[in-house]
């Protein structure tokens, strides 16, 4: 849904300014610049927390860039006389040029993590996350001459014809980015997420459509070419069912394609859940034992006697030794997408439960941070713990809010 809000408010943007873009084109690259400087660079917790939630939900996720190249996609395959297409037709260099450059913040963002672990421990990647990072590389590499080539002074210094071989490139990107959107909504779709099965059918919808409308213009093309070329041809030719037949066969094609899509995801979607209900069964069961063994051990403990009753045992006096005071606290800061509070009991001076009372960040991520940090901190009865791998900014927001729980910073 997040994909279709853009998409509107994007398209009247373009087309309502489109005059102004294409005569201070600059002044917006250096706006886009300056945007994607203030989201990689400034921290959040300086930001309001609906600015952290855009950057997070849209600017970072890809979902604003990539609606800026869905509309540079159909431009070309709108009918040439609609006015949407006249208007949109004039700043579509432009568009490229600025969702390229907001791609930078995606790029920046999780290539810091992806791309350094493909390179040097690709054993840490699940095959999706790995095939996604290789695909995210090599449309950079494509990305790189069809951003450079949209400029309009490197443009009108190339020959029409090269130019435009140059930019047939960008089929491909539009391939590899569709195929790397539904290797990254994998991800999602394992935590049994509802969303994420709805975003892969719309964007399998859309590029879908866009294939099938790319094909058959193309037949169109051929159909008038063959037509033009004499009349011995056109004898031997009927050009509206050539051009029919092969329409009916490409969207046959393109159908059967995202038919397909969307029954791998669904199908990824209800095994996720099925994984999950054996997890938690397996939980519920390894809880049930570890009870009835501290059951079984304060059984015994209360019968070595009241002289081991009055001495406290070692990791009491320890927890003690970190001077934490016994209650119920509360804690805050800034996490992926928003606010998190999380709770922190402290029982004779020990920490002994963390929960996390509120959180607006993406669970597939959130839930790995979650349970790592308060594992370690628990463990370690110290807030001093490393962060969690490609979950660091939710799970230093957490690390950040049991210390001023705790009192430990403000």
């Amino acid at each position: 849904m997040k994909l279709i809000l853009c998409l509107i408010c994007l398209t009247w943007f373009f087309t309502v300014f489109n005059k102004q873009i294409k005569k201070h084109a600059s002044i917006f690259y250096i706006i886009t610049v300056l945007i994607s400087a203030l989201t990689i660079f400034v921290p959040h917790d300086m930001l309001p927390a609906p600015v952290v939630m855009f950057i997070n939900k849209i600017l970072v996720r890809g979902v604003f860039q990539g609606a800026i190249f869905i509309i540079v996609m159909y431009v070309a395959v709108l009918p040439s006389k609609s006015q949407l297409r006249i208007k949109l037709s004039k700043v579509r260099g432009e568009m490229a040029i600025i969702a390229a450059l907001f791609t930078l913040i995606h790029n920046i963002s999780y290539g810091k993590r992806y791309f350094m672990l493909l390179f040097t421990d690709i054993s840490a990647l699940k095959p999706y996350e790995a095939a996604a990072a290789v695909l995210s590389i090599c449309m950079i590499i494509l990305l790189v001459p069809l951003t450079v080539t949209s400029f309009y002074t490197v443009r009108k210094k190339m020959s029409g014809k090269n130019w435009k071989k140059l930019q047939r490139l960008s089929y491909i990107f539009y391939a590899l980015l569709y195929l790397h959107i539904v290797l990254i909504f994998s991800r999602g779709l394992f935590t049994k997420k509802l969303t994420y099965l709805v975003d892969i059918y719309i964007y399998t919808l859309i590029f879908g459509i866009y294939a099938a409308l790319r094909v058959i213009k193309y037949i169109k093309k051929k159909a008038n070419a063959r037509v033009l070329k004499g009349e011995a041809d056109i004898k031997n030719f009927n050009a509206p069912a050539y051009i029919k037949n092969k329409t009916v066969l490409s969207t046959a094609v393109f159908s059967a394609l995202m038919l397909g899509v969307c029954i791998y995801s669904t199908y990824i979607y209800g095994s996720a859940g099925i994984n999950s209900d054996v997890r938690t069964k397996n939980e519920k069961t390894a809880e049930d034992s570890d009870a009835g063994k501290a059951k079984a051990q304060n059984k015994v403990s209360e019968n070595t006697g009241s002289d081991q009753k009055d001495m406290p045992d070692q990791e009491d006096i320890q927890s003690t030794a970190k001077g934490f005071k016994d209650g119920e606290y509360e804690g805050s800061a800034i996490g992926y997408n928003g606010k998190l509070i999380v709770s922190v009991v402290v029982e004779g001076g020990a920490i002994k439960d963390i929960k996390i009372v509120k959180h607006v960040d993406d669970e597939e991520y959130f839930y790995d941070a979650r349970d790592k940090v308060i594992q370690s901190i628990l463990e370690k009865q110290s807030t001093d713990v490393d962060s969690v791998s490609g979950a660091t900014t939710s799970a230093d927001a957490i690390i950040k809010a049991v210390k001023r729980a705790l009192g430990e910073i403000k």
